[in-house]
């Protein structure tokens, strides 16, 4: 029950808004060489970044042909689920590679995020970018592109059964309501918990993926019957159910590969959400600035863009579930 107490209760703050050094890290010839490789990658990714994406791309490329080959082989079950989340480490790996030409992407929390983030929603995004600071923003009204996202993601998670039956600022007043029901400790350690910040992460990639999926589509209208609406009118303009399968990550693979970042990048939830049952003070502290975390949310959601884009590219290759 704690658990499972534990699980909502993170999810419904998601609405309101030391490198791990090694003890032995083998030869020293074996670091070198590795050492070695890793500055060969950032000096190709920092000078020639087009054509070090395009070689990324076209590795990527092939992997996803020997993937499909693998699947055509093999059909049980339990192969095609294990193949299915080596699916998603190569989409996230791949979203990933479609930021570095204007980041180094974020690899421990407890080195800093580095700028450019904002230079990748640019691009994935345009002139609509001003709607992520307006999701991660503490003090602006919600635009109606994060309204129409927080109820489909409401329903996704199974607060709502029916599409949009809750407002999100009815979310949000429940949400602080069971916030307040912890005790003072507990409430401090989840509001500065490397739990909730993966939350939060998770939510910020997702907005970002449902705005350039929704670009897509709205750029389709246009060409089809015109209009010149924008971005977020169009959203918030949308059917509950439209938004949720706008919101809803289109194949499994994409969904799961947002997981498996985080993952990578967080620890898992289960192993956080355990945190809880032994009181605050077990409870991992994210240790950032509040910079840092803006920056970190920025990639999350310049990360869930690049994500639609991987997606993408990945059923001209492969067929994904």
């Amino acid at each position: 029950m704690a658990l499972r107490h534990g699980v909502r209760l993170c999810l419904v703050l998601a609405v309101l808004a030391m490198p791990r050094w090694q003890a032995w890290l083998g030869r020293w010839a074996g670091l070198r060489s590795a050492v070695t490789r890793l500055q060969a990658e950032r000096n190709l990714w920092r000078e020639e970044p087009e054509q070090a994406l395009g070689e990324a791309l076209a590795e990527a490329d092939a992997q996803w042909l020997a993937l499909q080959s693998e699947a055509e082989a093999e059909s049980d079950a339990e192969s095609e689920d294990e193949r299915s989340w080596r699916a998603a480490a190569l989409m996230a790996g791949s979203a990933l590679d479609r930021l570095r030409p204007y980041t180094i992407p974020a690899k421990y929390l407890d080195i800093p995020p580095l700028r450019g983030a904002e230079d990748a929603l640019l691009d994935f995004l345009g002139s609509e970018t001003g709607l992520v600071f307006n999701f991660l923003s503490k003090v602006e009204p919600l635009s109606d592109a994060g309204r129409s996202f927080w109820q489909a993601e409401l329903y996704l998670r199974r607060f709502d059964e029916v599409a949009g039956k809750t407002e999100v600022k009815e979310a949000a007043v429940e949400a602080k309501e069971k916030i307040e029901a912890e005790t003072e400790g507990m409430q401090e350690a989840i509001r500065g918990s490397v739990l909730l910040a993966r939350q939060n992460f998770i939510s910020a990639a997702r907005f970002g993926y449902f705005l350039r999926r929704g670009k897509q589509r709205l750029e389709l209208e246009r060409k089809l019957g015109g209009g010149q609406t924008s971005l977020s009118n169009w959203l918030g303009s949308l059917k509950p159910n439209d938004a949720v399968e706008l919101a809803r990550a289109a194949t499994r693979e994409a969904q799961r590969a947002v997981q498996h970042h985080a993952n990578e990048l967080f620890g898992s939830e289960m192993e956080l959400l355990k945190q809880l049952d032994y009181g605050p003070d077990s409870v991992a502290q994210l240790e950032m600035s509040d910079e840092s975390r803006r920056r970190l949310s920025l990639e999350a959601a310049a990360f869930g863009s690049a994500l639609f884009d991987a997606e993408d590219a990945a059923s001209k290759r492969y067929r994904q579930a």
